[in-house]
């Protein structure tokens, strides 16, 4: 319960033993203060009128917050949850940029093994695949780091959407009217509610299901960032979502008094019209702006990225085909050089046989006239050794054996 004194200048007996520290810890104080400066801070002479109506009612008015037990605690779980999941917005971020810089040194990897193989650098070429095969593991663990933030972001956005739920809801329209029958009429505050012409803010359930719902899309981004899925993205919608309002925002207060109350209306009357047709602006909470940005800046890296593999996989079927005609010519040069050498080696074998039987035939006839000289010595009677005599006999039985 929090206790609002009309008389600042009299403290009020029930906040004597709440101290000021207290009450601004509690989720509706400081919203309440603001609705009351805008009340009672106005200087134009309807605004006086109204604040001489309040002071006429009874010195000491009672507000009852629209605070729940256990509320605080469950804010601060829901923040410490949005925290957790645009954490894991930010990790699978980062982890698809790192994939997308490994997949770059991945095809210049190839690109300079192709060049390699062109020039015939056969071990480059090999450590460079071998480099590859390592970036590619790389690769594969960035990967499943960033699986595993979509998937923890898939988890966290049914809990944020149930903590949401549990959140106290603002007042009905049934309220307001009530509140502006009751006479003598309650202090009224500027309404948070959007205009007539704009479309009314999303409950908090709604807004819990549009965070599951953004959350999913992004770790379905983070997704196809890793896994660069050959379909396309899908387009985004051309018909504009209203703005969800954040827990973590406080609404922009527009001023809700015209500037002269309309004929035949009292001073609490046109307060009470100019508070409930004042419109409050709805910004845009910046989970939802991060991940809008985060699906523009992927989308716009899946479409480089589908530049770059098709201009890649062109150079590298190019360069294939020029490697594959290079290493048939080169077989064939290969096949020509060993038949070459082949026939070299035969005839060479050929001409070193024709040699050989050209030396044992002079030695042949060389030995055949060393016996016909001994024998001719032998019949003209002069000496001849006994072992010349010995061989000349032996080569010419040799001769006519063989």
């Amino acid at each position: 319960m929090l206790i609002h004194s009309a008389n600042p200048a009299k403290p009020s007996p029930l906040a004597g033993s709440r101290p000021a520290a207290y009450l601004q810890k509690l989720p509706t104080y400081r919203l309440i203060h603001q609705k009351a400066h805008c009340v009672h801070g106005s200087s134009n002479r309807a605004n006086a009128a109204f604040s001489t109506a309040l002071r006429k009612q009874a010195r000491w008015q009672i507000l009852v917050a629209s605070y729940a037990p256990g509320s605080e605690g469950n804010l601060q779980e829901l923040r410490e949850l949005e925290a957790e999941r645009d954490e894991a917005v930010a990790r699978a971020e980062t982890c698809g940029k790192t994939s997308q810089k490994l997949e770059n040194i991945i095809k210049l990897l190839e690109e300079m093994a192709l060049q390699k193989i062109k020039n015939g650098d056969e071990d480059g070429a090999r450590a460079v695949l071998v480099e590859k095969a390592t970036v590619k593991e790389a690769l594969a663990s960035n990967a499943a780091k960033a699986s595993a933030n979509a998937m923890l972001v898939q988890k966290l956005a049914p809990i944020i959407a149930a903590k949401q739920q549990q959140l106290p809801t603002p007042p009905s329209e049934p309220s307001k009217k009530k509140a502006a029958m009751m006479w003598p009429p309650p202090p009224t505050f500027p309404s948070t509610s959007p205009p007539a012409s704009s479309p009314p803010p999303p409950s908090y359930a709604n807004s819990s299901a549009g965070a599951a719902e953004k959350a999913a899309a992004a770790a379905a981004a983070a997704a196809a960032a890793i896994a660069r899925a050959s379909s396309a993205p899908p387009a985004p919608s051309s018909s504009p979502s209203p703005p969800t309002p954040s827990f973590n925002s406080e609404p922009v207060y527009a001023n809700p008094f015209p500037a002269q109350p309309a004929p035949g209306w009292d001073a609490s009357s046109w307060a009470v019209a100019g508070a409930e047709s004042s419109g409050a602006t709805w910004p845009m909470p910046k989970w939802q702006q991060s991940l809008e940005e985060a699906r523009a800046r992927l989308q716009a890296e899946e479409e480089a990225a589908r530049a770059t593999g098709r201009t890649a996989r062109l150079s590298a079927e190019e360069s294939i085909s020029q490697a594959k005609a290079r290493m048939q010519m080169q077989a064939e040069n290969d096949l020509q050089a060993g038949l070459q050498r082949v026939r070299q080696a035969q005839l060479q074998s050929t001409n070193s046989i024709e040699e050989a039987r050209q030396r044992i035939q002079e030695q042949d006839r060389q030995v055949l006239a060393l016996v016909q000289q001994i024998m001719a010595r032998y019949r003209r009677g002069d000496y001849v050794p006994e072992d010349e005599l010995e061989f000349a006999f032996q080569q010419l039985e040799r001769r006519f054996t063989v």
